[in-house]
């Protein structure tokens, strides 16, 4: 291995670490804080650490007036509509269950370009997109059945369906500035947008605010500083240095992360079909970002 990957390796593999854990955070705050409120304190956090890092690193970077309404886009579905689908769904399922269906991001990406693009899929990707959908119909209809507090748990699972197509939304709104501004600056400025807007969905949670006890208090800090800020530096470096398709394929370990974390912290168990769903998934993402096949249909 050359000594020029062993840094951003570290890098991307600590952000594996991090983003994992994220769903613990979200899942132990979400019993204490209305999610929304939750999402603004630790985008506040972010915000001000994103952009002092980049006044260090970019100092003359500015948003063009014309750009403003796609960020402002992009910040409405990266921040506020994400994480207003997310915590939502972590309140009603385990982390472990929500890590795994945000597994099929890349997947659900690849079927959108296709149908927005017109681009033909490859067997490969069309055995993906079949084997990323079965595994979340095993992980979510493991528990979704007649017994109580199956609505609780449909919602749950419902409400990360859409924070996945709310980040693919994201991707697709994002793509054109990458032409004109760095990864960073990027980040940035739709984290600044995404925050601004969770401010009216908070102040909608007032009634149902409380003092905010120690301990969750260093969860904020760790989804604002190291989920959002920390592992957002992480991520982009390791992109630059080692691509779009390993760094999926690391990311695509974030569910393995959560579901052990799950099992030691939270005490969560994933029953043997939703392991399966979750088996299924991790292949499908890897199939996807794998060499496509030459055979289109």
């Amino acid at each position: 291995m050359s000594n020029k990957k062993v840094l951003p390796l570290m890098c991307i593999s600590i952000t594996v670490v991090i983003w994992g854990l994220s769903f613990i955070s979200i899942k132990i705050s979400v019993q204490v804080l209305p999610p929304m409120t939750l999402a603004l304190l630790r985008f506040l956090l972010a915000s001000l650490v994103l952009f002092a890092w980049l006044r260090i690193k970019e100092p003359g970077a500015r948003m063009k007036r014309k750009d403003i309404p796609r960020t402002l886009l992009g910040g409405a579905a990266g921040i506020t509509a994400y994480f207003f689908f997310e915590n939502n769904g972590v309140k009603l399922i385990t982390a472990s269950e929500a890590s795994i269906i945000i597994g099929i991001i890349p997947v659900v990406g690849l079927l959108a370009g296709s149908l927005l693009f017109r681009k033909k899929l490859s067997v490969i990707q069309v055995v993906s997109v079949i084997l990323s959908f079965g595994g979340v119909i095993l992980v979510a209809g493991a528990k979704v059945s007649p017994a109580a507090g199956a609505g609780a748990k449909t919602s749950g699972y419902l409400f990360m369906c859409g924070a996945v197509l709310a980040w693919v939304v994201y991707n697709f709104l994002t793509r054109p500035l990458h032409k004109g501004y760095s990864n960073l600056a990027i980040t940035c400025y739709q984290t600044f947008w995404g925050t601004l807007l969770l401010v009216p969905l908070s102040l909608f949670e007032f009634r149902f605010w409380q003092p905010i006890p120690v301990s969750i208090v260093f969860h904020i800090v760790f989804l604002g500083l190291a989920s959002s800020a920390l592992g957002c530096f992480f991520y982009i470096f390791s992109l630059k240095e080692l691509g779009v398709t390993i760094n999926i394929l690391f990311i695509n370990v974030i569910p393995v992360v959560t579901v052990v974390a799950g099992l030691i912290i939270l005490g969560e168990t994933l029953s043997p079909l939703q392991l399966a769903g979750g088996g299924m998934i991790l292949g499908a993402v890897t199939l996807s970002v794998s060499r496509p096949s030459r055979v289109r249909l």
